[in-house]
């Protein structure tokens, strides 16, 4: 039996990644209702889709390029 997400204890990853489900099962479940009741604001639809969403997946997909793994350390 798999435990509760728990956010106290989650790590930075895991965090973001519950939260990119979450916004994405909202989304899906926000297609089928009336304006006046969804549940992200109709005034934030478009920031999610087009600015919170990218940006997540952005940290939770990054796949570090070749010269960023070859570059010399600056530290």
């Amino acid at each position: 039996m798999p435990r509760p997400f728990d956010i106290n204890k989650a790590s930075f990853y895991s965090t973001l990644e519950a939260c990119h489900s979450r916004l994405l099962q909202i989304q899906k479940e926000d297609e089928k209702r009336h304006i006046m009741d969804l549940d992200i604001p109709h005034n934030w639809v478009e920031y999610v889709e087009d600015e919170l969403l990218p940006a997540i997946e952005k940290i939770i997909y990054w796949e570090p390029t070749d010269d960023e793994i070859n570059a010399p350390n600056q530290a």
